[in-house]
């Protein structure tokens, strides 16, 4: 940008056509005015502005004028505008942009500024970006038209106490004019208000600065002074309002204390105003109570509060939290006192009263967190009156205390008061969480009610071990993919997982001693929780898994998966069986060379066992047997159903006959075996004979037995046969 003195000179067109001359108006004496370019690039084209009529200095405010600029090298449309610079703050201008031509000339057709100053004024072109200044354009002021108070009086007095203001002769645009010899006037006509001191200047050229005045009138009377020009009749000017004060003359409270309280319970605050005559608070600009010192005290009993000593802010000292101490029941009053005036007041009186022991309360809270494991900081439990006044004599003042938690308290729980306070110093957690400690009175827990303290967040201790808190799978059927997500926990010795203190951040690894790990085995703990979601067993067979914490030395911790791939379905084939004859237990399905194991649980049956893989029990009824086979080659390990086992009644047989057999002869004889139920039927190859069955004890027959005299002696077979149609046979002799 270019800066020019403004100046007479001839100012040529610049482009392919030659401007003509252009004259500008002469200026103020030892300024001219001229042509003036500068410059600027866009795209490649260069953009000149140049005064082609500069303002014209010494110009009356408001009064229109037309500077012109041109703009050469840029298409037509381009915005130009005026702004001013090194005047008074914001001045008041119009008519500031315009829009060349296609010729290139902005001209500002009825531009004018209002503000008097001397000014930079400077032209931009505002999509060039180019600009032009001149300096030294001056702006004067206009004729006189009226007055106006460039300095107001204050908006409240005291009466009789003096102030100034400032009233000056201005033109239509409130810019002062000088040169004047004027006489000015200050009048009030706002009744009851006296104005005094001096009220008229002489001589004046622009402004009157009026001093030494004074208002005097009834406390909170309204008033507005009048300036007049006594010389010529401008247009009067009219101040704002100004409240008038009357001396301090008194206190009040303006907040009292209330009719009743309790000792040691601040019952709020209590605010005293500084006041006149009239009972209007001191808070006027300059009153002379306005900031006084106020002090808070009483006759008759003690009295505490934020501070007893309160500089007034616009005529009011407040106290805060104000409260009275004591032992008996009191009327107590409060006085304020004016240390700046000789001013006080009193209260009303406030009934205070203290109460019997009521409660228990926490003296001395425990501390807000805590580590599990750790003894917390001693804290205090005490007797309390109703309005939580601790009492240290007196009844109740020397109870067993007892305290109790919505956790697990260790230590010491119970303690004897002293002056009516119980410490104790031994007391901790071990679990994490959110706990509380409530206190009650062992001695007398129907009147002294019990205190709970504040929450206590109790945190993990120093961590000690690791946990699989969720577990891997027992068994996995993949050697390629991921693991089923576990989760090792960082816990300290009570099982804690260290969630916010040392170890939560601690990285956790797992290794295997007998299989091949792939994938993330290393995880940086979150809330003392490493989880694992990557972890790969490329080994078939039974793994085990190991933890370890990378950060500290922790007790780590294992865990068994049985990894290959699935086996088929193993299904548990022997399903049914007799009582007292071990049933062999058979398996279909599964696969590989892995042994075969089984576990039984009694059902209906007694004394269900495996013995040697076979089934056997004490008594008929059912079993529910389980096989498993063990993991071999890249098979893991298979698990069947639980299988229901049918054990039946014992088979039927005959071991011998017992007694002679006679042909042509009845004979009684007895067949061992085991058995037998339902009266059997007994027959033989033999010819007449005939057979009854006298008595069964289930391992011995009686029976009644002819059998004819034809039939010829020897050995000869004997069946039994069951109502189920069960047999067993044996061989007999037939005697001669």
């Amino acid at each position: 940008m270019r800066t020019v003195t403004a100046h007479r000179s001839w100012a040529p067109r610049l482009g392919s056509k030659v401007r003509a001359l252009v004259a500008v108006a002469t200026a103020v004496v030892g300024v001219s005015a001229g042509l003036v370019f500068a410059t600027a690039s866009v795209a490649g084209a260069v953009v000149t502005l140049g005064w082609a009529q500069l303002p014209v200095s010494g110009t009356v405010a408001g009064a229109k004028q037309s500077p012109a600029i041109e703009v050469s090298g840029a298409t037509s449309g381009d915005t130009v505008t005026l702004s001013l610079s090194g005047g008074p703050a914001n001045p008041v201008y119009f008519n500031a942009t315009v829009t060349a031509n296609a010729g290139g000339d902005a001209t500002f057709t009825n531009f004018y500024i209002n503000t008097a100053g001397t000014y930079t004024v400077t032209a931009t072109d505002s999509t060039a970006n180019a600009t032009e200044a001149v300096t030294g354009i001056s702006i004067v002021a206009g004729t006189p038209q009226k007055l106006l108070f460039t300095t107001e009086p204050p908006s409240a007095v005291v009466s009789g106490g003096t102030f100034g203001a400032t009233a000056t002769v201005t033109d239509s645009y409130n810019n002062a004019v000088s040169g004047l010899n004027d006489n000015i006037v200050l009048s009030t006509s706002t009744g009851g208000c006296a104005l005094g001191g001096t009220t008229t200047l002489t001589g004046v050229t622009s402004a009157a600065v009026f001093s030494g005045i004074t208002l005097t009138g009834a406390s909170n009377l309204k008033c507005v002074l009048t300036a007049t020009d006594s010389t010529t009749p401008y247009t009067p000017a009219t101040s704002t309002t100004i409240s008038v004060v009357g001396a301090p003359a008194k206190l009040a409270f303006t907040t009292s204390p209330p009719a009743t309280a309790t000792y040691g319970v601040t019952f709020g605050s209590v605010a005293v105003a500084v006041e006149d005559a009239n009972g209007t608070i001191e808070s006027a600009s300059g009153g002379t109570g306005n900031a006084d010192s106020i002090t808070l005290t009483s006759p008759n009993c003690t009295v505490t509060a934020a501070s007893l000593n309160v500089a007034a802010s616009n005529g009011v000292a407040t106290f805060s939290n104000v409260m009275f101490t004591g032992s008996v029941t009191t009327n107590c009053t409060l006085v304020a006192t004016d240390a700046t005036h000789p001013l006080s007041v009193s209260s009303l009186g406030t009934l205070t009263s203290t109460n019997s022991p009521a409660k228990l309360g926490f003296s001395v809270q425990p501390p807000t967190t805590s580590a599990a494991g750790a003894v917390m900081a001693a804290f205090q439990v005490s007797t309390e009156s109703g309005n939580g006044t601790v009492q240290t004599v007196g009844s109740n003042t020397s109870d067993t205390v007892t305290i109790s938690s919505t956790c697990t308290l260790y230590g010491t729980t119970t303690a004897a008061e002293v002056n009516g306070t119980a410490t104790f110093s031994n007391v901790s957690f071990q679990k994490a969480g959110s706990c509380t400690i409530v206190a009650t009175d062992a001695t007398a827990p129907a009147i002294i009610a019990a205190a709970t303290s504040t929450a206590i967040t109790v945190t993990a201790g120093t961590p000690t071990h690791l946990v699989f808190t969720t577990a891997p799978p027992t068994t996995f059927g993949s050697l390629s993919t991921p693991l089923t997500a576990f989760a090792v926990s960082v816990e300290d010795a009570y099982g804690n997982v260290a969630s916010t203190s040392v170890g939560s951040t601690d990285t956790v690894t797992i290794t295997s001693s007998n299989c091949t790990l792939t994938g993330v085995t290393s995880v940086a703990a979150t809330g003392g929780v490493a989880s694992f979601s990557d972890v790969i067993i490329t080994t078939p067979g039974t793994c085990i898994l190991a933890a370890a914490d990378a950060s500290r030395v922790l007790t780590g911790a294992t865990a068994t998966v049985t990894v290959g791939q699935p086996q088929p379905t193993l299904v548990v084939s022997s399903t049914t069986g007799y009582f007292k004859t071990p049933l062999k237990l058979t398996t279909t399905g599964g696969a590989g060379t892995g042994a075969v194991t089984y576990t039984v649980v009694s059902g209906t049956a007694k004394g269900c066992a495996i013995v040697n893989g076979n089934l056997t029990t004490t008594s008929q009824g059912t079993c529910l047997v389980t096989a498993t086979k063990a993991a071999s080659g890249t098979y893991a390990l298979a698990t069947s159903a639980a299988t229901t086992v049918t054990i039946g009644a014992q088979l039927l047989k005959a071991y011998r006959v017992i007694g002679p057999v006679y042909m042509g002869h009845r004979m009684v004889i007895r067949v061992s075996g085991v058995g037998f139920y339902g009266a059997p039927r007994v027959i033989s190859n033999t010819a007449g004979f005939t057979a009854r069955v006298a008595h069964d004890s289930g391992t011995l027959l009686t029976i009644i037995i002819t059998s004819s005299p034809r039939n010829r002696a020897g050995v000869h077979v004997l069946v039994v046969i069951e109502p189920n149609g069960r047999r067993a046979s044996l061989r007999f002799t037939l005697l001669p």
